[in-house]
């Protein structure tokens, strides 16, 4: 989205903000964002929340398409899905601006 014109666009920008307006989803995404990508285990350590509360959250993103899983035998990992994340951040600059 190039402009704030497209209906459509603002739409789905829409969408995903009010997704990520928890604030626990913002921590994720911060936290993904420093490293290359974390278990479900591993969040639960860092986060010091039940595992439930956790997989909500990260069901949430994937909803949007935010963040990506990977899976390695039991294990999944989650990590950012990077041209998802770029554009989201295009977006916002467009619509502010910035």
């Amino acid at each position: 989205m190039k402009k704030c014109d497209k209906k459509t666009d603002l739409n789905k920008l829409s969408k995903i903000l009010e997704n990520l307006s928890q604030p626990m989803r913002l921590q994720i995404i911060c936290l993904l964002n420093k490293v290359d990508r974390l278990s479900v285990c591993e969040m639960i350590e860092k986060f010091k929340i039940k595992q439930n509360l956790i997989s909500h959250h990260l069901s949430m993103l994937r909803k949007i398409w935010i963040v990506k899983t990977q899976r390695e035998w039991v294990k999944i990992f989650y990590s950012i899905e990077k041209k998802v994340y770029q554009d989201f951040k295009e977006n916002i600059k467009n619509v502010f601006n910035i």
